[in-house]
């Protein structure tokens, strides 16, 4: 069975949901990362081919993952030092901001990936990745993707809340496991909603979301 991490933030409802599909673990926060995004996900992990990479001293994850590589350096409070390992791949492709951990820096390199650097620390957080496609409202991540024949849908920015801040993205607002694409709150509410329909449908995705409240930037979830 999979293990399905979330924020231990994520609302009930939404965690019930994700159980359908594998063994939810509640992510605790990461003490130097910022409280809003403390116990994110995208912020704490990442995978990137079949190699996961987490924060440094964040040893909660070694009880699920016995092959983890932890950051040489540690996040902090201030932006864009607290998105050390807030990134993503497509096919050969490492798409993330200038400051990524020097650790995936050097393991992409080994694996022959082109790094992408994008204005954007958040990378992961603003990008929905599904099947080598990618929604985003990030307008510099949209070109780097087009330039790089990837499939892309442009959205408006904000309509996703997020604790803290003025909005959140929507790459932090929903997961994605095998087929299925899990909303947290009610993904009818954001004005592209049938754009975004209409992509992911058009490309065999199953959409499911949470429509007991709004839209909201939890993170995302990292599937082992």
């Amino acid at each position: 069975m999979k293990n399905i991490f979330v924020s231990c933030e994520m609302p009930s409802t939404t965690k019930t949901i994700l159980n359908k599909y594998g063994n939810v673990i509640e992510l605790p926060g990461h003490p130097n990362l910022p409280d809003a995004i403390s116990s994110h996900p995208d912020a704490i992990v990442t995978k990137i081919g079949s190699k996961f990479f987490a924060l440094k001293d964040y040893m909660y994850i070694r009880d699920y993952m016995h092959d983890v590589t932890f950051t040489s350096e540690m996040p902090t409070k201030i932006y864009p030092y607290d998105a050390l390992v807030n990134c993503f791949v497509i096919y050969d492709k490492l798409f993330s901001g200038k400051y990524i951990s020097c650790s995936i820096k050097e393991y992409s390199s080994d694996q022959n990936m082109k790094h992408i650097i994008v204005n954007q620390g958040y990378t992961k957080c603003s990008t929905l990745v599904y099947k080598n496609n990618i929604i985003t409202s990030d307008t510099g991540i949209y070109s780097k993707a087009k330039d790089n024949n990837i499939n892309a849908l442009l959205i408006s920015p904000g309509h996703i809340r997020i604790k803290d801040y003025e909005y959140g993205f929507i790459g932090g607002a929903c997961g994605v496991i095998d087929d299925n694409v899990v909303f947290f709150g009610k993904l009818k509410n954001h004005p592209d909603y049938y754009s975004i329909k209409e992509f992911l449908s058009d490309r065999g995705a199953n959409i499911i979301e949470d429509d007991t409240y709004d839209l909201t930037d939890f993170g995302g979830i990292v599937v082992n």
